[in-house]
């Protein structure tokens, strides 16, 4: 998905061209501003529906930003980290 105007061009691409089921979809979203003011753009200002699946179709998703993903990450090793010392 593209979006432009005479100064900012938006645009949107999965990371996979699969996705399993109950897995999470990655996307990249990259902006070009060309204008001469600073654009402020955050994961906030992004929207997504799920387009298959009943009866969940058309429900929204919940939208990630990096550092929420990266929080979660860091959690999930920081808790295997501790599971593998246990096991010792």
């Amino acid at each position: 998905m593209v979006g432009s105007t005479k100064t900012h061009a938006a645009m949107v691409g999965p990371t996979s061209s699969i996705v399993q089921d109950g897995s999470r979809a990655g996307f990249i979203v990259i902006i070009k501003n060309e204008g001469s003011e600073d654009l402020v753009f955050s994961s906030e200002d992004v929207a997504a529906r799920l387009l298959q699946g009943a009866p969940e179709k058309g429900s929204p998703l919940k939208v990630y930003g990096y550092e929420e993903r990266l929080l979660e990450e860091t959690k999930r090793v920081n808790a295997a980290r501790g599971s593998e010392g246990a096991n010792s």
